[in-house]
């Protein structure tokens, strides 16, 4: 009868609610799903770019130290060079050698 119908009526009103409530939870989280999805992504691909850019600075680094010892080790080649020339200018200023390159370890210096 009428009330009936009037309750059915209403009660699909009601189901139809719900399901519609239902509907917009679900595509809330499926929206907060890929959100979130996409925030991992982010991050990861920040840490990625991070480490990425901590081992370029790493191998810049790395490089400055080797073309700095590379520098120190031809100056100190240089300075050697120079003092062997000023020895064998000394040397042959003086006509021979000022120390015997050979020092025979037997034989004691004393005073």
């Amino acid at each position: 009868t009428r009330e009936y119908q009037a309750y059915h009526s209403l009660l699909g009103l009601v189901e139809k609610e719900e399901a519609e409530k239902q509907a917009k939870k679900e595509q809330e989280r499926e929206v907060e799903r890929e959100r979130s999805g996409r925030v991992r992504v982010e991050l990861l691909e920040g840490y990625k770019r991070e480490n990425r850019e901590w081992q370029e600075a790493d191998s810049r680094r790395r490089a400055e130290e080797a073309a700095f010892l590379e520098r120190q080790r031809e100056e100190a080649m240089k300075r050697k060079r120079k003092a062997e020339e000023e020895e064998a200018k000394f040397d042959e200023s003086i006509g021979g050698p000022f120390l015997p390159k050979i020092i025979n370890p037997s034989v004691s210096c004393k005073n």
